[in-house]
């Protein structure tokens, strides 16, 4: 096929940052994400057929597609689709901003009609199985798997659970949001996290491949594990309200291991700093909300994995937490002129601009939960530094203030100048001059708080030996 002419531009694709932000192909001008989202939501959003994977001699090829590959692929027709509609909670579920309201939405026709034939078949494979254990000499036993069976039915129903699951497992790289793996040369799961991710390029392997997405490749994999399991006890399951059952007590369950933050990690309490293994139930931490909550459990394990080490940028601190750790953070990218070390998701305004960004980088990017084995050099983490104070009526200066620096003059407040140290008190504010006299107690209000923003964003001090300055620099867009 030869190489491009500009091998750089066809590595970056039409994709310009995090989410759903592209540049036209034809003019590379920048596509808005709520048009993408428009248009998907309106249902003028598909899929092109980009290359075809094949076994080679010396490993797998790639071709490229033909009229009738695109055509063969399109010519399934499923009879059924699940129509349970997705989670509306765009954090973790994004594929509905994009017009993928169920989870029919998130399989090829292909697809569906494999995974709808073989969940068909399990029920034929158990009347299978049945039959061939009674003719190996097992128990015409009707007596079902759940209420103790060991005959013949209890068996089919046994191998039908494995199949079962094995045709669910196979869901997890039978769908459109499964990506091509380069380093391994074949199709990536979709639960590879918590959540269900938005794509825009996916490989769709065939079911009977040999590889990841195949069904007895899938089967393999389940059985390799019953293989150890212990067979001197049966296995009981139940259904019962987590916060009543009694079945975990004096117990230890394992699920999902916890993200963990490694001894000696320092976590914000209204006291201060401490190292993370000194808190304790009941203690009120900093969240990622800029708010004090109380801890309501701990937990420790032993890791022998690999940790992430995060350095920000102009510090000395160094976080070391576990790779699946989600972080709060902005993915960015390598600035497509060298203007600086990141850009934001419109960089194609600045090569338009002469170099000069008309977006900012704010306004640009989307904070994002992100695992912190996935952050990369120049992505922008975000992490919680205000310490919330509570909602006082009045604001006492005299509490900002030392003694030295004012004078207190029934319920005014004077600043003490170079002048008047040495007359006393009552003669230096006697002669201080009335403007610099200010309330000790100033009632707090939307009008006092929004000029405390102003000068914490916009303001600065200029103090001198007889007074000084406040002043602000604001602009507008």
């Amino acid at each position: 096929m030869g190489k491009p002419k500009d091998a750089e531009r066809a590595k970056r694709g039409t994709k310009l940052a995090r989410g759903a932000n592209f540049e036209c192909l034809m003019s590379g001008t920048p596509i808005a994400g709520d048009y993408i989202k428009a248009e998907g939501q309106a249902g003028r959003m598909g899929a092109r057929l980009m290359a075809i994977v094949a076994e080679g001699e010396r490993g797998r090829v790639y071709l490229a597609p033909t009229p009738e590959h695109e055509a063969a692929a399109r010519q399934a027709q499923p009879a059924w689709k699940p129509d349970v509609a997705m989670p509306d909670n765009p954090r973790w579920f994004s594929p509905p901003l994009y017009g993928l309201t169920t989870y029919g939405d998130l399989f090829t026709p292909r697809q569906l009609v494999a995974l709808t034939a073989f969940s068909d078949l399990v029920g034929e494979a158990i009347e299978q199985v049945r039959r061939d254990a009674l003719a190996a000499g097992l128990p015409d036993d009707p007596t079902p798997l759940r209420d103790g069976g060991t005959g013949a039915a209890a068996y089919a129903e046994a191998v039908g659970v494995y199949l079962g699951i094995g045709v669910s497992r196979l869901a997890d790289a039978q769908n459109s949001l499964c990506q091509w793996g380069p380093g391994m040369d074949q199709t990536q799961h979709l639960f590879r996290r918590q959540a269900i991710p938005m794509v825009w390029d996916y490989s769709e392997s065939s079911v009977f491949s040999g590889a990841a997405g195949d069904l007895l490749t899938t089967l393999t994999t389940i059985a390799r594990v019953i293989d150890h399991f212990g067979s001197h006890a049966p296995g009981v399951s139940a259904q019962a309200d987590a916060q009543s059952q009694n079945v975990s007590n004096g117990k230890v369950v394992s699920t999902d291991p916890p993200y963990c933050l490694v001894p000696g990690t320092l976590i914000l309490t209204p006291e201060g700093y401490v190292p993370i293994e000194t808190i304790q139930v009941g203690d009120r931490v900093l969240t990622h909300r800029g708010r004090f909550a109380r801890v309501t459990r701990t937990y420790a394990r032993h890791f022998d994995g690999l940790l992430t080490e995060i350095k920000v940028a102009h510090t000395n601190e160094v976080l070391r937490i576990t790779p699946e750790h989600p972080v709060q953070a902005i993915r960015t990218g390598d600035c497509r002129i060298g203007y600086a070390d990141y850009c934001h998701a419109h960089c194609a305004w600045q090569a338009q601009n002469n170099g000069r960004c008309s977006v900012r980088v704010a306004d640009a990017y989307h904070l994002d939960w992100i695992e912190a084995g996935d952050l990369r050099k120049n992505d922008l983490l975000f992490l919680p530094t205000l310490v919330p104070q509570d909602s006082p009526e009045v604001l006492d200066l005299g509490q900002w203030l030392s003694a030295d620096e004012y004078l207190l003059d029934g319920e005014r407040l004077h600043y003490q100048k170079a002048t008047a140290r040495s007359l006393s008190a009552r003669a230096a504010v006697a002669a201080l001059p009335r403007q610099y006299a200010q309330p000790v107690m100033l009632p707090v209000s939307a009008e006092l708080c929004r000029l405390l923003g102003y000068f914490v964003a916009e303001g600065y001090a200029h103090v001198c030996h007889d007074g000084g300055t406040i002043c602000f620099t604001l602009s507008y867009r």
